[in-house]
């Protein structure tokens, strides 16, 4: 009796495993587009407001690699008018990180609101 739950156990803890890798490759994969995504809008926020791209502006950046996994994350940055405000003081960036998880697209973007304070 103690063999057959032993075997039984063993049977499902070894059945999880490919699952519980798919789902942990997923979670790093989201963490590490969302890293890079937070990364280039804070680059963006530290370049002076006359080099910032006037709206409407995009750009398809260099690909990244994601190290030890060989993932590669596909890049974007557009620049868009934020509604009636004046695209001279207020522009949203958005920054978009795509990649393909066992053939399936995915996709996350971040984005903020960049004012422009000075005179």
């Amino acid at each position: 009796m103690a063999i057959t739950l032993l075997a039984l156990a063993t049977i499902v803890a070894v059945g999880s495993l490919p699952t519980c890798t798919i789902l942990s490759n997923r979670g790093r994969f989201q963490e590490s587009a969302s890293i890079l995504a937070q990364s280039l809008l804070e680059k963006q926020r530290a370049r002076p407001w006359a080099e910032l791209p006037a709206p409407p502006y995009y750009e398809k950046l260099e690909p990244a690699t994601l190290d030890g996994i060989g993932q590669t994350m596909e890049i974007a940055m557009e620049v868009y008018a934020v509604g009636p405000m004046d695209p001279q003081k207020v522009r949203r960036v958005v920054v978009t990180v795509s990649w393909e998880e066992k053939g399936v697209p995915k996709k996350l973007s971040h984005e903020t609101d960049f004012v422009h304070l000075q005179n």
